[in-house]
C-alpha cells in the first residue's frame, strides 16, 4: 500500500527538512504531494526544489500539484494567470465570464507546459492533476455553465456541424467531457515524454453538471499511471459507506480495466470533533475495495490553515499515522 499526504503553507526548506519531513515519515507516508501554485512558480521555485530534494533523501516520492493554477484545479490558491490573460477566461452562455482559464485556450495550454517544465525541474516523480474541472453551478439552471468562449464554440461547431446551444444539451455535456479529456491528454503526453508519471484525481461526481460523466475517457488517456478520487463524504455531506464505497469501486474497476494504479483521498481537513476515528474506517473501505494507494489532505489535519483546520487536528494526524502504519504491517 502506498500512502501519501499533501503539504503546503511552508516554503522554508530547513523547517520542512528538519521538523515536518521526519514527522511525515514517522506517520507512515511513502510520498508527499507538494502543492506548486502560481505563486510558488513565481517566487518559491528554489525552495520547492530544495524541499523535493529533501523528500527524496528521506526515501519518499514527490508528487507535484498545480494547486489552483488557472482556477481550474483543486485548491485555495489564487490564480494570477487569469487576470493577466482575460481573453482566456471561461465564458457562460450569457456572455459573462468566470475567473477560470478555458482548458481549450492555446495560451493557457502553453502556460501549463511551462508549469510542467518547472515541476519536472524541481524533481517531480509524479505530476498530480488535481481535480481538473470546468465551471458549473448545478443549482442555477441548465445555462449556468462553461465554456461558451469563441474557441470552444468553434471546436463545437467543427465536431457537431452546428452552433453550440446555450443550454446543457447531451452534445454540450459530451463536449465538456472531451474538453477536460483533451486538455489532460495533451498534458499527460507532455509529462510522459519527460520521463515523469501522471496521476489524475477526479472529484466524486459523474453527472453532466460537473463535467466528467464518462470516467473511462479519462482512464484511457495515454500516459496516465494513477487514477484517483476525492470522496470527501463529510465535506459533501454524504453517507460515508455508500459514497466512499461507490467511488472507490468505480476507480478500482477502471484501474483494473486499463492497467492503472487506483488512488483514494481521505478528508483530513474540516474534520468535526469526535469523528476523527472515521478516517480509519474510510481507509478500510478503500482498502477492501482494492485501493493500492491511499492519501490524506492534508498534513497535520490542516491545523495551520484557518479555512481548512479540523476541530482537533492533532487527533486527525494521530489517526492517519496509525492507519498508515497499520497498512505497512500487513
Amino acid at each position: 500500500m502506498k500512502t501519501g499526504i499533501s503539504y503546503f503553507g511552508n516554503r522554508i526548506p530547513e523547517h520542512f527538512a528538519e521538523r515536518d519531513l521526519p514527522d511525515i515519515v514517522a506517520h507512515g507516508c511513502t510520498y508527499i504531494v507538494h502543492t506548486f501554485s502560481e505563486n510558488d512558480l513565481q517566487h518559491y521555485k528554489h525552495s520547492l526544489k530544495a524541499m523535493v530534494a529533501a523528500t527524496h533523501a528521506a526515501g519518499l516520492e514527490a508528487h507535484i500539484d498545480p494547486w489552483g493554477v488557472g482556477g481550474v484545479f483543486g485548491g485555495e490558491a489564487y490564480s494570477d494567470f487569469v487576470p493577466r490573460n482575460p481573453d482566456t477566461r471561461q465564458v457562460k452562455p450569457d456572455g459573462s465570464d468566470v475567473p477560470m482559464a478555458c482548458l481549450n485556450a492555446p495560451t493557457f495550454r502553453k502556460f501549463m507546459r511551462g508549469w510542467v517544465d518547472a515541476a519536472v525541474d524541481i524533481g517531480a516523480d509524479v505530476i498530480f492533476w488535481d481535480e481538473p474541472h470546468l465551471y458549473a453551478d448545478s443549482g442555477a439552471g441548465d445555462n449556468d455553465w462553461t465554456c461558451f468562449c469563441g474557441v470552444c464554440r468553434e471546436l463545437f461547431r467543427s465536431k457537431f456541424r452546428t452552433d453550440m446551444p446555450t443550454t446543457l444539451t447531451p452534445e454540450v455535456a459530451e463536449f465538456r467531457v472531451d474538453t477536460v479529456v483533451g486538455f489532460l491528454s495533451e498534458m499527460c503526453a507532455y509529462v510522459k515524454a519527460k520521463g515523469v508519471r501522471n496521476a489524475v484525481c477526479l472529484m466524486p461526481f459523474d453527472d453532466e453538471e460537473h463535467g466528467v460523466t464518462h470516467w473511462e475517457k479519462v482512464a484511457t488517456i495515454h500516459g496516465l499511471d494513477i487514477l484517483g478520487v476525492t470522496p470527501f463524504w463529510q465535506f459533501f455531506k454524504q453517507e460515508r459507506d455508500e459514497f466512499v464505497g461507490r467511488f472507490a469501486e468505480k476507480v478500482v474497476v477502471l484501474a483494473k480495466m486499463y492497467n492503472l494504479e487506483p488512488q483514494l483521498w481521505l478528508q483530513a481537513f474540516l474534520v468535526p470533533n469526535g469523528t476523527e476515528a472515521e478516517l480509519a474506517r474510510t481507509a478500510e473501505i478503500a482498502a477492501e475495495a482494492g485501493m493500492q494507494n491511499i492519501a490524506a489532505w492534508g498534513y497535520r489535519g490542516c491545523d495551520y490553515m484557518l479555512s481548512l483546520r479540523s476541530d482537533r487536528p492533532d487527533e486527525v494526524w494521530r489517526v492517519i499515522g496509525e492507519t498508515f502504519k497499520g497498512f505497512m504491517k500487513k
